[in-house]
């Protein structure tokens, strides 16, 4: 483009003393010569006008080619970004559909025999939890297969987050504050040992009616709601997440649906299935 507007200022420079002595030899010729020069003169003019219009033009289509260009460009940029977007939404439905979420690879869930049943499922990989096991035991109690207590598995590898639920094997004990306090200490341990880690309470998912009528342990719906409000301000003070998971699984009553676990208590696989979705929705 520069080159071109040099171009341009020497044609016009050269048109212009071409008209000085076009001028010139007018003032010293007869009336028959000065008609001739007038319109070479004439013609010279024109062409000057000619050519910058000619130029300008040419310029103008140049920056519309190049603003097309660049708006072609982005809009391929966009489509692409879009659909890099779309496919990595169709991996995780494909992952859900062949049975493990790959969505929760670097993350780990810690519990009880609830939680336990996401592994049984082959629903997540990283489970740290036993049966029976409770915000005491579990700095006791081992994952099945392994020899190591489940606290003690915590800073060997680093996970991006940390879903944590526990509350159904306390119900029972007479000091709601001790629950809560040793509730923290997992909590405390998980900040030191893994600190670049989000940790995320869970509610306590509601159970059956039959099942809160039974009253095993203690454990009630009412009991459960009321463990659910300690959890949630437990989180709230700690400055870690709190995911309102028990919300999605009760009926108009507040009871787990009987068709939701095969116990009133324990899950079945479509309602774990359930409960990861409700996770992967909230965070």
């Amino acid at each position: 483009m520069r080159s071109r507007k040099i171009e341009l200022f020497i044609f016009i420079a050269a048109l212009t003393v071409l008209l000085f002595f076009a001028v010139s030899a007018l003032k010293k010729t007869g009336a028959q010569e000065q008609d001739k020069t007038t319109s070479l003169t004439t013609q010279v003019i024109t062409t000057i006008k000619e050519t910058i219009s000619s130029t300008a033009v040419q310029t103008t289509a140049t920056t519309t080619q190049k603003q097309e260009t660049t708006t072609a460009e982005k809009t391929t940029e966009e489509t692409e970004e879009t659909e890099e977007y779309y496919t990595e939404k169709e991996t995780k439905k494909k992952s859900k559909k062949s049975g493990a979420y790959d969505c929760f690879e670097d993350c780990v869930f810690i519990g009880n025999s609830r939680t336990l049943d996401l592994k049984e499922y082959g629903l997540v990989k990283n489970v740290y939890a036993s049966v029976g096991v409770n915000v005491s035991t579990v700095y006791t109690k081992c994952t099945p297969g392994s020899s190591r207590p489940i606290m003690d598995e915590i800073g060997r590898k680093h996970f991006d987050k940390y879903f944590l639920q526990f509350g159904e094997n306390e119900c029972g004990w007479p000091s709601e504050s001790t629950f809560v306090a040793k509730y923290k200490k997992i909590i405390d341990d998980i900040k030191k040992k893994d600190p670049r880690a989000d940790i995320y309470l869970q509610s306590m998912i509601p159970i059956s009616k039959a099942a809160s009528d039974k009253a095993e342990f203690d454990c009630t719906n009412e009991r459960i709601d009321t463990f659910n409000s300690l959890i949630k301000q437990l989180a709230k003070d700690e400055g870690v997440y709190y995911i309102d998971v028990a919300s999605s699984f009760k009926d108009r009553k507040g009871n787990l649906p009987d068709d939701a676990a095969y116990d009133g208590v324990h899950l079945n696989k479509k309602s774990c299935e359930k409960w990861l979705d409700v996770i992967e929705e909230k965070i």
